[in-house]
């Protein structure tokens, strides 16, 4: 993790993500960034050379107001040339284990094949 990045901001549910990706040694010489940044939304966890952003979703995401942000975000993002991995609340407490191998597959298929996200 780079060391300007704050974790302060982080959900219980990203925080218990975090820590299973760290746990698994996903982040290990790897390029990520948390609560990324972008010019309209920030994303939960973003591997910039791989243009991936893993998005947790709580409940609020649940929402018609959430899940027409999340759409929006989700449009913004695609644009922008990201990859999108997207896990609810639920698909995290029921197997947190599946989510953290869809990264990894995901990561592992794609490296150095995907071409980086615009920044900012």
């Amino acid at each position: 993790m780079r060391p300007d990045v704050s974790i302060d901001f982080e959900s219980d549910l990203e925080k218990r993500f975090r820590i299973a990706l760290n746990n698994r040694g996903l982040m290990r010489n790897r390029d990520y960034v948390l609560q990324y940044p972008t010019k309209i939304y920030i994303i939960d966890f973003a591997f910039p050379n791989e243009g991936l952003a893993v998005e947790v979703d709580g409940f609020y995401h649940q929402t018609p107001r959430g899940r027409k942000r999340d759409y929006l975000k989700n449009k913004y993002l695609r644009e922008q040339g990201w990859n999108i991995l997207r896990f609810s609340g639920d698909e995290i407490d029921e197997d947190l284990e599946s989510c953290i191998d869809q990264v990894m597959e995901f990561l592992g298929n794609n490296h150095g094949l995907m071409r980086k996200a615009k920044v900012g």
